[in-house]
């Protein structure tokens, strides 16, 4: 008899593990969801653009970035210079290749899109750290 109950235990257990998802459920999102102008909510002189652009690879599109505050704008960037990056969506991780001017060297960083509607942006990055934006157009 502690056999049967033991059984049907690893059994129902093995149901439940089969039948939820352990991990939460992962939103999918697609390029044409993040396409447009952002900007960041504790910065909002900080612009983020993503187009549709693709570059040369088919791989990545191109958007790119700047901050005002600094005074840079995006009339001082240099098509596919500094402040432009490569980027993809692949489910909920988006992963940006940064543009170097001088070594045209690309520099990688990775996120997770916590979420993303018409008019918010909330991405969360390698180390934790959770950056809000807002759609501008």
């Amino acid at each position: 008899m502690k056999r049967l109950y033991y059984l049907l235990s690893v059994a129902l257990v093995a149901l439940a593990l089969t039948g939820c998802n352990m991990f939460g459920p992962t939103t999918e999102y697609t390029a044409t969801d993040l396409q447009g102008k952002w900007t960041e909510s504790d910065n909002p002189l900080c612009y983020w653009v993503y187009s549709l652009t693709k570059d040369d690879t088919g791989e990545y599109y191109w958007g790119k970035t700047w901050d005002e505050s600094d005074e840079v704008y995006e009339s001082d960037l240099v098509e596919h210079g500094n402040g432009w990056f490569k980027w993809s969506l692949s489910s909920n991780t988006l992963t940006q290749l940064h543009v170097l001017e001088i070594s045209s060297a690309l520099v990688p960083k990775t996120y997770t899109v916590s979420s993303c509607n018409s008019s918010t942006l909330v991405l969360k990055d390698t180390y934790g750290k959770t950056i809000s934006y807002k759609k501008v157009q």
